[in-house]
């Protein structure tokens, strides 16, 4: 990975290399095609709502460039941009292009999870929204793994009993998740179905 040194003239930028390893060099083929991705550097903790336990950290996509000249610091040219980008923000190589094609199928194991965020600024999500997750490969989670949405039942009071005490509700299902993408502790899916907005603590099973 490689960080912004300056943002000189748009959408020219200068990056600096972070380890000698990772020195950012223009392809011998053909000097402009070689791509890479921004990703902000500030980006969310994630963190499993019961616990509280760091599960990585989010990491935003900001646009793509090309590099044109080699150094230290290198040149690069922006080719796209979804927001605005500056000194210190971190650039990385592109991916392969990948076509997920997994069949959508319910895990063979019990999945006990929660939303950890709503992809992006919001704080609810809904229907075909990204959610984090707060389980991953060590759980058992796989890519094509369709999970149901829960809340916790509400707590309400029963007053038709003679007495009143206390009533625990039935958690209630209420949408799908398919996941697309997995790391250790964390995978991100896709709202499939919901009835309600999605927030940070729902619950995610095997349906």
């Amino acid at each position: 990975a490689v960080a912004i040194a300056a943002l000189v003239v748009v959408p020219v930028l200068y990056v600096w290399s972070v380890s000698a390893q990772e020195g950012v060099e223009p392809s011998d083929e053909d000097r402009d095609q070689r791509t890479a991705r921004f990703e902000e550097r500030r980006g969310k903790v994630l963190k499993d709502p019961l616990t509280k336990e760091p599960l990585g950290q989010e990491a935003t996509f900001i646009g793509t460039a090309r590099v044109q000249g080699g150094g230290d610091p290198a040149t690069v040219r922006v080719v796209s941009l979804k927001q605005e980008t500056g000194k210190d923000d971190l650039l990385v190589k592109a991916p392969p292009a990948e076509i997920i094609n997994y069949p959508m199928h319910r895990p063979d194991t019990p999945i006990d999870a929660r939303v950890v965020s709503n992809y992006g600024e919001s704080n609810a999500g809904g229907k075909y929204s990204i959610v984090a997750i707060s389980a991953g490969k060590k759980s058992g989670v796989e890519v094509g793994h369709v999970l149901q949405l829960s809340r916790t039942g509400q707590v309400v009071t029963d007053r038709y009993r003679g007495t009143k005490r206390e009533v625990v509700l039935p958690d209630e299902r209420f949408g799908l998740v398919y996941v697309f993408r997995i790391f250790d502790k964390v995978s991100y899916a896709v709202v499939m179905e919901t009835n309600q907005p999605v927030e940070v603590g729902d619950k995610l099973s095997t349906p």
